[in-house]
């Protein structure tokens, strides 16, 4: 094979990798990694310590074995009115985890995930 035939069969292999070459990519979360590496770092600033030291417990014990694992876009408000009629029927005040969920969740959208 000639030496210009290979190099144009390389440029057509190689042609998907260039054309996204430089382009910043979207980071894809985790409810954990969002949670850990995101939203607590910004939101412990904010907080009074109070604040922290009830809510933070409440949504690692209760949020990250429910979600931690699935991709933050997908999850949806039908999966979190079921978690939280499953945490109600298991006998957990459904206060004490809507009330953290709804703090951290208002507050946890509203801070912008720079890539």
């Amino acid at each position: 094979m000639p030496k210009s035939e290979a190099e144009a069969r390389l440029a057509v292999i190689l042609k998907p990798f260039n054309e996204v070459a430089g382009q910043s990519q979207k980071p894809i979360y985790t409810f954990r990694v969002y949670l850990e590496e995101i939203f607590l770092p910004v939101v412990r600033r904010k907080w009074k310590e109070s604040t922290r030291v009830t809510t933070e417990p409440r949504m690692t014990y209760h949020l990250l074995p429910a979600l931690g694992d699935g991709l933050l876009q997908q999850i949806t408000r039908e999966q979190m009115q079921v978690f939280l009629d499953q945490k109600a029927l298991g006998g957990i005040a459904l206060f004490a985890v809507s009330d953290g969920f709804r703090r951290g969740h208002r507050l946890g959208f509203e801070i912008p995930v720079r890539s």
